[in-house]
């Protein structure tokens, strides 16, 4: 297995090999602890969540297998630019509704853009609503509904195509089911 470049690890964190090994660290044994699998792809390790990171990220931060599935079904490339996310590039999950309003971290509230929530890219200009980006479906006023709301997906070609996130991480052509 090969070791994922030093950018990757800068943004994903400190990598164990084995489940165990992140386990058994030091910071993996101490009280309240989250041992889990990367979910950024070519890294392939282990990462411990502790304290009060662990805390906050249970109840505000998707989890690794979210992200997984939202990674693969947007394809590793940005949805609003159609940009391919390649090691060392910036690129964030949008949350197109709001923690603050109500939005969850289900798939159907998740996308990958660009860039960074402070700085450049896609996802700046969503979260500086950006009227057309919400057209699109990239960020949600509060009274909408993200299952029932339809993303405007762009292919590498420029072409867009209107669609709908699902609870499962999947893409559909019809809205989809609401979250409890």
């Amino acid at each position: 297995m090969s070791l994922p470049d030093r950018t990757e690890l800068k943004r994903c964190g400190k990598r164990y090999a084995t489940e165990l090994d992140a386990r058994c660290s030091k910071r993996g044994q101490q009280p309240g602890s989250v041992v889990e699998e990367c979910w950024v792809p070519g890294c392939g390790g282990w990462h411990v969540r502790s304290g009060k990171t662990a805390a906050k990220g249970n109840a505000s931060e998707p989890t690794g297998k979210t992200r997984a599935l939202v990674w693969v079904r947007d394809e590793g490339r940005c949805v609003a630019c159609a940009k391919v996310i390649a090691p060392g590039d910036w690129w964030s999950m949008q949350h197109r509704l709001a923690r603050g309003q109500g939005g969850g971290n289900g798939c159907d509230n998740l996308l990958v853009l660009c860039g960074s929530a402070t700085s450049k890219g896609c996802h700046r200009r969503a979260e500086d609503r950006d009227r057309e980006y919400n057209a699109r479906g990239y960020w949600l006023e509060s009274w909408e509904i993200p299952a029932l709301t339809p993303v405007m997906v762009f292919s590498p070609g420029g072409s867009g195509v209107s669609v709908y996130p699902t609870l499962d991480g999947q893409w559909s052509t019809e809205p989809g089911e609401v979250a409890a």
